[in-house]
């Protein structure tokens, strides 16, 4: 730039300020001519609109204010809702975890119980294939030997169970017979036993319960019919009587002279005053009243039955004394007439009987049978060994 254009610059610029201040004062002389009025209306003004705006602000504030507070709980109820589904579905996945797990278990013990009935049935089938191996090389003796066996076993137990010597001798027989058709050696020392045995059930001797108890029971029913003691009052016959005198006098008149028969008619009129016959028409009163004979009745029964019990249980004490107690009561109450007598030698013959039966003990042919197979077992073991063992060696 030459130095002619900014003299000229220069000028313009200084004419342009001059211009600025004249108008700034024209304008401070104008705004100080207006009135005081406006003023206070321009304040009043101010104040209104500070107001205005104030409220206006507080109110921005508070909207602004709630519509955060009601985002921030809507989304607290969105983290509280998201919370509860992660926890329900936590809880699934625990529950899915647990069921799972439940039927893992389940099915490892259902494996386990497979496996274990496996097992089972394979032992079943091995014990199958022994015995039927068994069963294959099974002799006639060994089937004669087992049921002879079984036959003296149940001849010890039927011994105490039925408590009777009967059973158990036929049993120990019918085995005796079996061993003599087997006829094996080394059979005679079984059979002694089986023979001691069976001599020893004889010598018990065979205690028939059931025959006493029923002997009991039908006396028992005729207790009904047994007469009870009544006063023996004898009633003279008055026309016997006089027959008896009739015929004196026919006899003292055939063999006296006249002389005795006045002397007799003044002694039979005399005894006549003396003795005076009075036929009873009423019936004689028994010594018991028709209660008192039901209870003496009953009495008896109860000691017949006490007697039957007690030969049931065998209890020989309890027997001896009902039956003693009874014969006591029959022979203090009751007319020692036929029946009544019959009846009570019944008593007594019951009375001498024992009801406790002697049970002997007859493990002799149960331990001799089973020693004898158990040797006869071992020999035949070891002959097949022996077999075996030459078949190796040729």
């Amino acid at each position: 730039m030459s130095e002619s254009e900014e003299k000229a610059q220069a000028l313009s610029n200084s004419t342009s300020k001059a211009a600025t201040k004249k108008a700034q004062s024209t304008n401070a002389k104008a705004s100080s001519a207006k009135p005081l009025q406006t003023n206070r209306s321009t304040s009043s003004y101010l104040w209104l609109l500070l107001g205005l705006t104030a409220f206006l602000t507080v109110f921005a504030g508070s909207w602004f204010g709630w519509q955060q507070w009601q985002s921030l709980q809507s989304k607290m109820e969105q983290i509280e809702g998201l919370s509860i589904a992660l926890n329900k579905q936590l809880q699934r996945s625990d529950s899915q975890d647990i069921a799972f797990s439940n039927r893992e278990l389940q099915q490892a013990e259902k494996n386990q119980n497979l496996s274990q009935k496996m097992m089972d049935l394979q032992l079943q089938l091995n014990a199958q294939g022994a015995r039927i191996t068994e069963l294959g090389s099974t002799t006639r003796t060994d089937w004669y030997l087992s049921e002879a066996a079984y036959l003296a076993r149940l001849a010890s137990q039927r011994l105490q169970t039925e408590r009777s010597t009967k059973n158990p001798l036929a049993l120990l027989q019918k085995v005796d017979s079996i061993l003599v058709e087997l006829n094996e050696v080394g059979m005679l020392a079984v059979r002694a036993a089986i023979a001691t045995d069976i001599a020893t059930l004889r010598l018990a001797g065979e205690i028939d319960v059931e025959g006493i108890v029923l002997e009991l029971n039908a006396l028992t029913a005729e207790i009904d019919q047994l007469s009870m003691i009544q006063l023996s009052v004898p009633v003279p016959d008055i026309n016997q009587a006089l027959d008896s005198n009739d015929s004196a006098n026919a006899d003292v008149n055939s063999t006296l002279s006249q002389r005795w028969s006045s002397l007799v008619d003044t002694f039979s009129q005399s005894l006549g005053q003396l003795v005076q016959v009075k036929q009873r028409v009423a019936p004689i009163e028994r010594v018991l009243s028709a209660s008192e004979e039901s209870i003496v009745r009953n009495n008896l029964r109860l000691l017949l039955q006490q007697a039957a019990n007690a030969a049931l249980r065998e209890q020989q004490t309890i027997y001896d004394l009902s039956l003693k107690r009874a014969q006591q009561w029959v022979a203090q109450y009751f007319q020692m007439n036929s029946s009544v007598q019959v009846l009570k030698n019944r008593m007594i013959d019951l009375g001498g009987k024992q009801v406790v039966q002697q049970l002997p003990r007859i493990d002799g042919s149960v331990n001799a049978l089973e020693a004898f197979m158990i040797i006869r077992q071992s020999s035949l073991l070891e002959a097949s060994e022996e077999v075996v063992t030459t078949e190796e060696l040729d």
